[in-house]
């Protein structure tokens, strides 16, 4: 019986590691999260336009990814706030 235990313990162990891994997978991977990486690296990069597009675009395919619509929201801010449009790509 203490064989069987074991066993039994490894295999679900071995399951829950194995589920982990493939929703991280599929989060990581998804092309909302590739979309959201993308926007995240021309809003650091200072291309706000190209930015915005990417997280538009993050967004629709995942209505419920938080980082890009609070992206979208501090872009749309910083065009109101200066009173001017950034040029494209920028």
């Amino acid at each position: 019986m203490g064989k069987r235990l074991k066993l039994a313990s490894f295999a679900a162990v071995l399951i829950i590691i194995s589920v982990g891994l493939y929703m991280y997978a599929r989060v990581y991977f998804s092309p909302s999260y590739i979309h959201y990486r993308v926007g995240e690296r021309l809003f650091k990069e200072g291309k706000y336009q190209a930015a915005l597009k990417e997280f538009e675009i993050a967004f629709k395919l995942d209505p419920y990814n938080r980082g890009a619509r609070l992206r979208m929201a501090e872009i749309k801010e910083m065009l109101k706030r200066h009173g001017r449009t950034f040029k494209k790509g920028r």
